[in-house]
């Protein structure tokens, strides 16, 4: 019979007493027409100690079961104190991702507001700047000028060794054409 497994597996082989062996159990009969009242007494004590094992095996499946509970009721208040620290941190980073999208709104509002000022300055300083350039370029041209006719008054090599040459080709004839103004004969 299934039941019979089923005590076998819960009571192990030693308190083994299955319904079958209730219902199928026969007495001897005594003398004077009764049971045998030591066969009575140890089938009874049998029963009494597969009934033990039954309650405690009952008492210790309800022992488990609490603990299961408890463990059960303290994963559930894990989870909903889970659960509302995720609905906590998705409100707080709501909340942040819209104090951080007003802030920047702000900062664009702010940025046009200063784009529609700055071409005005950037204009001036602009026309400042370009005065500064057609001055600097004058101002520029006028050295370039001045160099240039400084480096054409400047002779060239050639030509200073040129001028040495006639200068001194020149004094050596002037002083050939001169008498000598001291002469050491007199």
């Amino acid at each position: 019979m299934r039941k019979d497994r089923i005590f076998q597996e819960t009571l192990g082989d030693e308190n083994l007493l299955t319904p079958s062996d209730l219902y199928n159990t026969e007495f001897k009969s005594s003398l004077m027409g009764g049971y045998d009242k030591d066969e009575v007494d140890t089938y009874l004590e049998r029963v009494a100690d597969a009934m033990e094992a039954l309650i405690n095996r009952v008492r210790e499946l309800k022992e488990e079961m609490e603990k299961q509970r408890q463990e059960l009721e303290e994963i559930r208040g894990m989870e909903s104190t889970l659960r509302a620290a995720l609905v906590s941190s998705q409100r707080f980073g709501e909340s942040i991702e819209e104090a951080a999208r007003r802030q920047a709104d702000a900062l664009i509002e702010q940025a046009r507001a200063e784009s529609k000022r700055l071409p005005d300055e950037l204009r001036r300083e602009i026309d400042d700047l370009r005065t500064e350039r057609n001055r600097l370029r004058t101002d520029l041209r006028a050295v370039l000028a001045a160099h240039s006719a400084l480096l054409l008054e400047i002779p060239t090599a050639e030509g200073v060794q040129e001028s040495l040459q006639q200068q001194a080709e020149t004094f050596e004839a002037q002083y050939e054409e001169r008498p000598p103004a001291f002469s050491g004969e007199r």
